[in-house]
């Protein structure tokens, strides 16, 4: 989860559309999305000179980051167990 890890630390994502985060990640708005090598290049000259975009970014991302907390997944792992165990 590395795309997590990086949103974490407060950095602004570029990441690969159909990474397999796809419901989570809004482009322009917690990560940069991206289909290949030129669109990435492009992605990177526009975070390093918009800091402000940079910022927001990096902002979102730590948000989406922190609502994957092992605390949460437990929470929902449990919850998950006891509507099973009701049918």
């Amino acid at each position: 989860m590395t795309t997590l890890e990086a949103m974490a630390c407060g950095v602004p994502v570029i990441t690969l559309k159909n990474f397999g985060l796809d419901d989570y990640l809004i482009g322009n708005e917690n990560c940069m999305l991206v289909k290949d090598k030129h669109e990435a290049s492009a992605a990177i000259i526009e975070l390093l000179g918009n800091q402000n975009l940079a910022t927001q970014i990096a902002k979102k991302g730590r948000e989406l980051a922190n609502k994957f907390t092992w605390e949460n997944t437990v929470k929902q792992f449990y919850n998950a167990i006891q509507e099973i165990s009701k049918k």
